[in-house]
């Protein structure tokens, strides 16, 4: 005799073995035209070749019906050499993510996906620890943990909106001037996914 907890056991093993069987039709890049690939940036001494292929596979997630992906890159936190550091990161995504934008708009997917960008937090503008010889600024400007970056992508999404802004006292420990606290951004996000 079945029960619903067999029944949804049952539907899990299914819907697992769905997921096992498409994930290498998913996963291959071999059939990729080369222009997909240089859209991505993906190539053998391509600083953006990381972050492209997982942005790539993001998309072909997205198109096989994933409902949650997270792409990350490994080398977000810095702390020093910012001058040359933080350029070098921004240069290794930025192509990818924009590649990964335009195809999900090619395809009509934005119309029902939520994509969000975060950085780290917040930095100040005061220095820590060593200088930094090109910019002759401190090499590491200090956390500022109550203020952070996002950017959020879908046709829903209201268009050029800027929320919150950072202190610029001496310490600022406290974003000012229209703050949003992580709740109401996490329950926006978890409604547009249409989660409860």
């Amino acid at each position: 005799m079945r029960t619903c907890e067999v029944e949804g056991a049952i539907e899990s093993f299914e819907l697992a073995f769905k997921m096992q069987s498409e994930m290498p039709n998913v996963m291959g890049l071999t059939k990729k035209l080369q222009a997909t690939l240089d859209a991505y940036g993906i190539g053998t001494d391509s600083p953006t070749d990381n972050f492209g292929r997982k942005c790539l596979l993001a998309g072909r997630m997205v198109e096989a019906g994933v409902r949650f992906v997270e792409v990350m890159h490994s080398d977000w936190d810095h702390h020093f050499k910012l001058s040359k550091d933080l350029p070098d990161t921004c240069m290794a995504v930025d192509q990818p993510i924009a590649a990964l934008l335009a195809d999900l708009g090619a395809h009509g997917m934005l119309k029902d996906t939520l994509v969000v960008w975060s950085g780290e937090f917040g930095r100040t503008p005061h220095g820590q620890g060593a200088m930094d010889a090109i910019t002759t600024t401190r090499a590491s400007p200090p956390g500022w943990p109550a203020a952070e970056s996002k950017a959020v992508c879908a046709t829903a999404a209201p268009t050029n909106r800027l929320r919150g802004r950072g202190g610029q006292d001496a310490h600022p420990r406290s974003a000012c001037d229209d703050p949003a606290s992580a709740r109401p951004r996490s329950r926006t996000a978890h409604l547009s996914l249409c989660w409860s």
